[in-house]
């Protein structure tokens, strides 16, 4: 642009003086004609302003048709410039819209990477406070752990001496243990003999209970009983009884371990009537109720009713020589004699 208007200024510095006050003059009527437009045109205007505003026109078309040129080329100039400072502008518009976008997400990211450090560093703070605190625990419990080491130490003597001495009394218990091992080796010894000799007398106890009571009956102290297998009235079993030189069995209130032995066997069986009196013997016949044995006490039921029986034989002891109990007896009952053996 400095450039054209120094081109302009050189194109009118080659014009004659002459032609430069000839403008200038024509310049000076222009501004008179101004002055005069409202005037009547049909006025006459004299010849020689006539003939200066003619020769005026002329020079002003032969001064300004130069400069033409150079303004045209200088607009084109100044419409690229700013076409070109247009585009400029619109690209750092752009540009700034872009940045200005980036530094937002990077503002975001900072804000999330600061409230991620604050939290982590919240976190490390709170797991330091609570390792201070686990620290300071820990110091307490080995403080105790120490003052306890002490006391285990002190207990320790405490044992070594008492183990000494637990080991002068185990000397001693083992000694003692000693003798009283001889001691129950022989009351052991003592005892198997003892237990041959009741297995002895157990062998001829159940000799004699073979040999006193007949098959199928069964000796109970000084008795030999009989258990039923079948089922009869009251009167069937007294007559069955009687048929094998017995009778059916009489109970007495203080027979109680007869009683358990026979609850034993958890079955109801007919016995001989039973009175108030237990010294008198129980009567032969009953008239309607008659005495059943059941749940370990005495009944009275219909004698028309079928249940098991049980006969009995009392044993009486007739002889038994000094010398041995068992060497030298004989038993009978009180209607026929069973065994005797010398």
């Amino acid at each position: 642009m400095n450039e054209a208007v120094t081109y302009a200024d050189l194109q009118f510095g080659n014009l004659p003086l002459k032609e430069c006050q000839k403008a200038e003059a024509e310049d000076n009527e222009e501004e008179d004609g101004a002055m005069y437009e409202n005037v009547n045109p049909n006025l006459n205007i004299p010849s020689r302003r006539a003939e200066n505003s003619a020769q005026g026109n002329k020079g002003q078309v032969e001064v300004t048709g130069g400069p033409l040129k150079s303004t045209s080329s200088l607009t084109l100039i100044l419409l690229l410039f700013c076409l070109i400072s247009l585009a400029s502008m619109i690209g750092m518009t752009i540009k700034y819209f872009e940045v200005s976008r980036e530094l937002q997400k990077i503002s975001t990211i900072h804000t999330e990477l600061n409230s991620s450090l604050s939290q982590a560093i919240q976190g490390k703070e709170e797991e330091l406070t609570l390792t201070h605190r686990t620290l300071t625990t820990t110091q307490h419990e080995l403080k105790q752990l120490a003052e306890n080491h002490m006391m285990l130490s002190r207990t320790l003597q405490l044992c070594h001496v008492t183990e000494q001495q637990t080991k002068e009394k185990l000397t001693d218990m083992g000694r003692l243990h000693s003798e009283a091992m001889a001691k129950n080796q022989q009351v052991m010894e003592e005892n198997q003999e003892i237990q041959r000799n009741l297995e002895q007398k157990d062998n001829e106890l159940r000799l004699l209970n073979e040999e006193i009571c007949p098959e199928k009956w069964i000796r109970f102290g000084m008795r030999c009983l009989y258990f039923s297998e079948e089922e009869t009235k009251w009167e069937k079993s007294r007559e069955f009884c009687e048929s094998k030189m017995a009778s059916l069995l009489l109970l007495r209130n203080d027979d109680y371990k007869l009683k358990e032995f026979i609850a034993g066997r958890k079955t109801d069986y007919w016995i001989g009537n039973s009175q108030s009196d237990p010294s008198i013997e129980f009567p032969r016949y009953c008239w309607n109720n008659c005495a059943k044995f059941t749940n370990e006490e005495i009944r009275f039921t219909n004698k028309d009713h079928w249940n098991r029986w049980i006969c009995e034989r009392k044993l009486v002891l007739l002889e038994v020589t000094k010398k041995s109990y068992y060497n030298n007896y004989c038993y009978s009952s009180e209607k026929k004699n069973f065994h005797c053996k010398s």
